[in-house]
């Protein structure tokens, strides 16, 4: 957490910040994501290329791990209310980028999560 906050509090082009998630088996669930060049229909990383650096800057965060600017997060009016569930994390992410504001995943820290097997109805009203 430290590390998170050290880089936010020194990256100003930065509103957030989260780990690299790991599932329990030691497998990547999420580098954020990014949007595809056609339209905003996200997609999740879980890939990190030999060449990239400790910073990975994406389109969106997962929601399961950020860490944001209050000041940043206040402009934008927080994550959307009309998402439940799922997508809020890429519309906070939208947001995000409409007042030139970046994320990032740092690939040095890490957090474990597993799925909340949430239904999958949530996805796809949202989507």
């Amino acid at each position: 957490l430290s590390r998170l906050c050290n880089v936010l509090k020194n990256r100003p082009e930065l509103a957030g910040i989260g780990p690299k998630l790991m599932i329990e088996n030691d497998e990547i669930w999420s580098l954020g994501g990014s949007f595809n060049k056609k339209g905003l229909f996200p997609k999740n990383l879980r890939k990190i290329a030999k060449k990239e650096k400790d910073l990975k800057f994406v389109d969106w965060l997962d929601g399961a791990c950020v860490l944001v600017k209050i000041e940043d997060y206040k402009s934008v009016n927080g994550y959307p209310e009309e998402y439940f569930i799922y997508m809020e994390d890429v519309a906070l992410g939208i947001e995000f980028a409409r007042i030139n504001k970046c994320l990032a995943v740092d690939t040095t820290v890490v957090a474990t999560q597993r799925s909340s097997g949430a239904p999958r109805f949530y996805a796809i009203r949202n989507n």
